[in-house]
């Protein structure tokens, strides 16, 4: 085991199937947040499968969708909602010869 608690220095990931349970509260997200960090303090990355709903409006209403990662929720994974204009990945290129319309 290395300093950071990885064995053979791979990082490991725990994934919590949040999608089966009663209907989560704000203690569910502090508790959350705490495993987080203590699995953090271990080298190790938590990951939430989630399905949307109230646990992902919660942790985005708290402030910590980029702390507690939701996998299959794109509403909250990375961060941040795309637009409906925008395409991911892709960024306005705005040619400074091209007179404004």
């Amino acid at each position: 085991m290395t300093s950071n608690g990885s064995f053979n220095g791979a990082p490991r990931v725990i994934v919590v199937d949040t999608r089966a349970g009663p209907a989560p509260g704000l203690e569910t997200v502090d508790a959350l947040a705490r495993f987080k960090l203590v699995a953090q303090r271990l080298g190790v990355e938590l990951r939430l499968l989630t399905e949307g709903g109230p646990l992902s409006q919660l942790i985005v209403l708290v402030g910590l969708e980029d702390v507690l990662i939701c996998l299959g929720d794109s509403h909250v994974e990375g961060g941040r909602e795309t637009e409906p204009f925008e395409k991911g990945s892709v960024e306005e290129v705005v040619d400074v010869d091209d007179p404004p319309t």
